[in-house]
């Protein structure tokens, strides 16, 4: 049963992408409306990231742009308008090919982008008063301290997350079954130090938690179900990783019950408790998203299993969870299936998620007009702004 004891949070627009265009959709806490797109041939944006206060930056995993966006209200603005209407393109820059993940330096001039298919991270310089990008280094990530799966022939990042100090990019590589450590400081963007992960994980996705003072990161396999939880020690230069915890979600947990497939992605929430992760291949008809907690007993610390739910879709591309203080929604895109948006009430107590959805929109809707069904590629990502 849903939790009933805490208000709704306050809504805005969500951003979401797929195969040729941007979308803006409206989130009213119980059904989706679109309120405009931007539709552009041959584009498949993977990645977007949203700079105060109107400026969006899109990848495209198909080739080698990254381009910025600009966001504006509807004018006159009326104090029931939510957020931005209207999204206009504004420019591209030529980077490597394959981005499929940006994140932002502490102090949001930087952006590190993770391009799969060319084995590269590049660094885009945004500090400039257009605030478009320049590409300002692109680094080859390398093989070496790392165990190559037969299925992985050749370094792949997928990521690149800031670590809880600022300082530090940490990279999953799981062509290389490795994570590679950028050291920003002094604006160097460097990799730094390249450690093996347990050799059955091939990181697919990662997120940061911090325990008592002290830094973890969550580790989760794209060619397996294992997870590890690696507690982070900080020199002048490197992190260094310990795993605390390992495991495999796939098989069957303390509660005997089997859990998901492989790993596309996961997500922390803020009171650095729940974690969620989600599968993209499940071998059937629709995702699941599973909630872990971060646990300690006897000084030792761990994850623990929770729950699991449908996506209502296929192939869940990314789980995102609402802005408010709470994050009382967590938002699906799912890349197959009839729902390609949904929206789940989440419980800010104990991290659950009703497994009923408030809210749906199918897949149909969400490509551009005239498009073949036979060519749809669905939602690669969905985050509120």
């Amino acid at each position: 049963m849903a939790y009933q004891g805490y208000p709704p949070p306050p809504l805005g627009k969500l951003i979401v992408g797929n195969l040729n265009q941007i979308i803006l959709v409206d989130f009213n806490g119980t059904q989706f409306s679109i309120a405009s797109r931007v539709i552009i041939p041959r584009w498949l944006p993977s990645s977007a990231l949203f700079k105060e206060p109107n400026l969006l930056y899109v990848v495209n995993e198909g080739n080698t742009e990254t381009s910025m966006f600009k966001l504006t209200p509807n004018a006159p603005i009326t104090p029931d308008d939510i957020g931005f209407e209207k999204l206009s393109f504004v420019g591209n820059a030529q980077g490597s090919l394959g981005g499929v993940h940006m994140a932002f330096n502490a102090d949001k001039t930087r952006i590190v982008e993770s391009c799969y298919t060319s084995g590269k991270i590049d660094v885009w310089d945004i500090s400039e008063k257009d605030h478009l990008p320049v590409l300002k280094k692109s680094i080859r990530t390398r093989t070496e301290n790392g165990y190559q799966w037969p299925l992985q022939r050749k370094p792949g990042p997928r990521q690149a997350i800031l670590d809880p100090t600022g300082r530090f990019f940490i990279i999953p590589n799981p062509g290389t079954n490795s994570l590679h450590v950028m050291d920003t400081l002094d604006d160097k963007y460097e990799i730094t130090s390249i450690t093996a992960v347990p050799n059955t994980i091939s990181p697919q996705c990662i997120a940061c938690i911090t325990h008592r003072g002290t830094h973890y990161l969550v580790v989760a396999g794209g060619l397996s179900t294992a997870i590890a939880l690696m507690r982070m020690d900080y020199t002048d230069e490197i992190i260094r990783f310990t795993t605390v915890h390992w495991g495999h979600a796939g098989r069957r947990w303390d509660s005997g019950e089997l859990i998901m497939s492989m790993f596309t992605g996961l997500e922390v929430a803020k009171n650095q408790r729940d974690v969620y992760l989600w599968n993209r291949f499940p071998g059937e008809d629709t995702g699941h998203i599973t909630q872990f907690i971060l646990s300690e007993e006897g000084g030792q610390v761990g994850l623990t299993y929770v729950h699991s739910i449908p996506t209502r879709g296929i192939q869940p591309r990314m789980v995102s969870l609402s802005g408010d203080d709470d994050q009382g929604f967590a938002f699906v895109a799912n890349e197959a299936g009839e729902s390609g948006l949904v929206a789940f009430r989440r419980n800010p107590a104990t991290g659950r998620l009703d497994p009923n959805p408030v809210a749906t929109f199918p897949n149909d809707l969400l490509v551009p007009h005239g498009a073949s069904m036979q060519l749809l590629r669905g939602v690669q990502f969905v985050r509120e702004l």
